[in-house]
């Protein structure tokens, strides 16, 4: 068997989909009221895609998923004066376990972005 791999800075082959651009972690709950513990805010960035498409809060919808723990507050929207979309979700763990976070952008039955994976562990992102 023969194989050659090649790195790059950028993909050779663009998807059509929107990609993810950052993640972002920090203390969960609403601000300026009492913070409960062990709940983490997840804040995910999306561009490119046909989002440019959409400019409206309400336009795109996200598919999260979690097998365990408690999703709160989630919400997608435009970020002004960028190309971004911006998902945010708090996430509380039912245990000590790591758990396998799930999300992507999606308009009907139309899929907008690739899928974005994360590892939530308890131990590692309490604050």
């Amino acid at each position: 068997m023969r194989y050659k791999l090649y790195w790059r800075l950028d993909e050779p082959y663009t998807a059509p989909l929107a990609r993810v651009c950052a993640t972002r972690l920090g203390q969960g709950g609403i601000p300026g009221q009492p913070r409960p513990r062990n709940t983490i805010k997840y804040v995910v960035d999306f561009a490119g895609g046909k989002l440019g498409q959409f400019s409206h809060r309400g336009d795109i919808e996200l598919s999260l998923s979690a097998p365990t723990g408690f999703i709160e507050r989630q919400a997608i929207y435009p970020v002004v004066g960028t190309d971004l979309w911006r998902a945010m979700f708090d996430f509380t763990a039912a245990s000590e376990n790591p758990v396998d976070l799930k999300l992507y952008l999606y308009k009907g039955e139309e899929i907008l972005s690739e899928t974005w994976l994360y590892q939530h562990l308890p131990s590692l992102a309490a604050f």
